[in-house]
């Protein structure tokens, strides 16, 4: 879940300036351990640590539990548990509206959100042996949905291509107010539209993160130097991701994953799904990287059997290009597959990938926006 436009949504209604890059969030809802988030839902399980045996070390399961939540970052936050390197954690982690929508939400529940939950996050872990100047690795075995759906959502004034006030657009009857879009998951794939529409699951974490080393508490909506959402979908099973570390311990979180998503998530949302993050922590002494890095694995094929759709955007403004190339995406896939504008756009954030293709042959740039042929099935 993106809210990259530089806008939120108040429980009045109003639309306000997000926070900038680092800034300190102004909200006296801030969870404090031991403490449920404002508005949490019940556990999900009676303990809010579970431990188990496993060769030469533990699993370690940090349940979905109110001990457990937080939706900001901070290093003041007491962290909920002490691994080594031989653990094997498992996060069970809330969607990233913190179990405010499910299968049956509709898009008058879109409205009804309260912005001040966005991104539950699982933890803080602490690390042991992790110091300031280290490189926190954290493998990641396996990220599982925990339900057999999940659901994009949209809101006029938020995404890539319609939070230009001068979209055109905006006037077409089809895009007016909230929508709710659910997925089913079956065979390895998603669906949508009576099953007109698939793509394979790919699960990933779009939150991962280590404490800030400087005191305050800080939203979940922009990422920074420790991670954050970033939401890069290739960050799936088989990834290893490397944070800098700022605190002793690391002090590492993790949420809102996506069932699938492509490259720019343009539309707001993902496939948003409650999920399990599998991984396993390695300590990197004195790497002092100032930012994460990662190494991914091979990604998914699937999509590539019969090619794909190619829209561009050039111009002397990259911002502008990439909404140019999605505002064409989305007027073909309309045309193509008899989708409404709101689909078209649904399926250009969860299957469209958005490349800077060309930056050499100033002053034009351009932009390329690709949708896989194989997700429609007509």
């Amino acid at each position: 879940m993106c809210f990259s436009n530089g806008y939120v949504m108040t429980n009045a209604g109003l639309v306000l300036p997000e926070l900038k890059l680092g800034t300190i969030a102004n909200s006296p809802d801030f969870p404090v351990r031991g403490k449920m988030a404002v508005g949490s839902p019940g556990a999900g399980g009676s303990e809010p640590i579970e431990f188990g045996k496993r060769g030469d070390g533990r699993t370690i399961r940090i349940r979905d539990h109110p001990a457990n939540i937080h939706n900001r970052w901070s290093n003041q936050i007491r962290p909920v548990v002490e691994v080594t390197e031989n653990d094997v954690v498992v996060f069970e982690c809330r969607d990233g509206s913190d179990s405010q929508m499910s299968a049956s939400s509709t898009a008058e529940d879109v409205t009804k959100l309260d912005f001040n939950r966005v991104h539950a996050l699982s933890g803080p872990v602490f690390v042991k042996g992790a110091q300031p100047g280290d490189a926190l690795e954290v493998e990641v075995l396996d990220v599982i949905p925990r339900y057999d759906y999940g659901w994009t959502a949209m809101l006029p004034g938020f995404g890539l291509v319609f939070s230009d006030p001068n979209a055109a657009v905006l006037d077409d009857p089809d895009f007016q107010g909230p929508y709710f879009k659910l997925w089913r998951f079956s065979d390895g794939f998603a669906y949508m539209n009576q099953n007109k529409v698939k793509v394979p699951v790919a699960p990933f974490m779009g939150i991962m993160g280590v404490a800030p080393a400087r005191k305050g508490v800080y939203r979940t909506i922009p990422p920074f130097e420790i991670g954050g959402n970033f939401d890069i979908r290739q960050l799936t099973k088989g990834s290893r991701v490397f944070f800098p570390v700022f605190n002793e311990g690391g002090l590492f979180s993790t949420g809102d994953a996506h069932a699938a998503q492509g490259d720019g998530e343009v539309c707001l949302t993902a496939i948003e799904i409650a999920g399990e993050l599998h991984c396993r922590f390695r300590v990197h002494k004195n790497w002092n990287i100032p930012k994460p890095r990662a190494i991914i694995p091979p990604q998914n094929s699937v999509l590539d059997s019969k090619g794909y759709y190619l829209t561009m955007g050039i111009g002397g403004n990259t911002n502008q290009a990439a909404r140019e190339a999605v505002k064409e995406m989305v007027d073909w896939l309309m045309r193509e597959h008899n989708l409404t504008l709101r689909d078209a756009y649904v399926v250009s954030s969860v299957a469209g990938d958005l490349k800077l293709s060309e930056v050499v042959d100033g002053p034009n740039w351009t932009v390329s926006f690709t949708v896989p042929k194989a997700a429609f099935l007509e």
